[in-house]
């Protein structure tokens, strides 16, 4: 799939829960969003 020109919207649906039990989505990366050298997910830590 060629996304070269496209903008590509990642929307996790699901979380998974690190080794801290902290919830971590998936973000940009090749597997979403055809992403060359760039990978971004987010943990959310509580104050």
């Amino acid at each position: 799939m060629d996304m070269a020109q496209e903008i590509v919207t990642v929307r996790p649906a699901i979380t998974s829960d690190t080794v801290q039990q902290l919830p971590h989505y998936i973000g940009i990366s090749n597997n979403t969003a055809c992403a060359k050298g760039l990978s971004m997910n987010l943990v959310v830590i509580p104050a």
